[in-house]
């Protein structure tokens, strides 16, 4: 079944692309209306990926929370409603994911990121050392970097592959990024 295919039981109802400007506007039903047309499936597609229930839930309720915040970025004109939702889905599960992974990948690689003083002391440009900071110790994804630091995705991801190969992190940090 396709995302927002379910049956609504009220009639005629807007797509979910209409919905998603809606939202973009603020409007808490279009929101309503948009969500129980598409959750179980969101649910089920990140349960897919996360396996853990409760899990699997809170990036459920993260994804829906992308969606409110970001529905003003939905582009109609690049592709389907629900193409877009599965892939803030997706990218919201593998994140979930990589958070209960990160303590055993990372821990040395976080203890090394906590212990720079300062980007300078440790040969770092000032983008690296605030991007090694958001990616280790914020668990923020790349994206989340790039729109946080107002820089495109490449830059963040070469930035952040420069500092680890500074700081002599590489093998510590295998599938990191």
């Amino acid at each position: 079944m396709a995302l927002g295919t379910g049956v609504t039981g009220r009639g005629p109802s807007p797509d979910l692309s209409s919905l998603l400007m809606r939202i973009a506007r603020g409007d808490q039903d279009a929101f309503s209306d948009f969500y129980s047309r598409t959750a179980t499936e969101v649910y089920g597609f990140v349960h897919g990926v996360v396996v853990d229930r409760q899990l699997s839930e809170d990036a459920t309720r993260d994804a829906y929370l992308s969606v409110w915040r970001d529905a003003s970025l939905f582009n109609a004109g690049q592709g389907s409603a629900s193409a877009w939702l599965r892939t803030i889905a997706q990218r919201t599960a593998v994140k979930f994911l990589r958070s209960r992974e990160a303590p055993a990948n990372n821990a040395g690689v976080e203890t090394a990121v906590a212990t720079i003083p300062t980007h300078t002391a440790a040969g770092l440009s000032a983008v690296q050392h605030e991007a090694l900071h958001c990616a280790y110790l914020a668990g923020l994804t790349g994206a989340e970097i790039a729109r946080k630091l107002a820089l495109p995705l490449s830059t963040i991801n070469a930035n952040l592959t420069d500092a680890v190969r500074i700081l002599g992190l590489r093998g510590k940090a295998a599938g990191a990024f």
